[in-house]
């Protein structure tokens, strides 16, 4: 019993920005780094605070409080760690507060996220909060330009 429950476990990184807990699944996180210096680039939306080196490769470095609208990204907010994930095969850095850790949890422990919104694929009860499971393909999607956007000179 106690071997196939753990067969079914997903992991889980778990991070806060600002007062929020975050996951994703451990399978998408590449690693995580304390944060270099993010070179701003003008003409990029707001959620996304620059560019960062990390380790040989130049990623976009993401703000998840812009992404889910707390304001324009800044580098000066107080991130502390680099989150840098393979999302359907994109690298990106997400800036974040704090990281709490790789967390095994069992599928049944997962519940249909309050929030509604195709970004949170879930949330989960923790000691320290309520964690809100990040769907990383819909998160690379809120990354994407609109398609205006994408077309206006």
């Amino acid at each position: 019993m106690i071997e196939e429950r753990e067969a079914d476990a997903l992991y889980l990184l778990v991070f806060r920005v600002d007062a929020s807990l975050y996951a994703l699944e451990g399978g998408l996180v590449d690693h995580v780094s304390e944060p270099e210096q993010i070179a701003p680039v003008p003409t990029a939306p707001a959620c996304f605070a620059g560019v960062v080196h990390a380790r040989g490769r130049v990623l976009p470095a993401v703000d998840l409080a812009a992404v889910f609208g707390a304001g324009p990204a800044r580098a000066e907010r107080g991130h502390r760690r680099l989150v840098v994930a393979e999302l359907l095969g994109r690298p990106l850095a997400i800036l974040v507060h704090e990281v709490l850790g790789l967390q095994t949890v069992a599928p049944d422990q997962i519940r249909p996220a309050a929030r509604g919104d195709a970004i949170a694929a879930g949330e989960l009860a923790t000691p320290r909060g309520v964690v809100t499971l990040l769907d990383g393909a819909e998160l690379l999607n809120r990354l994407r330009p609109a398609p205006e956007a994408r077309h206006a000179s």
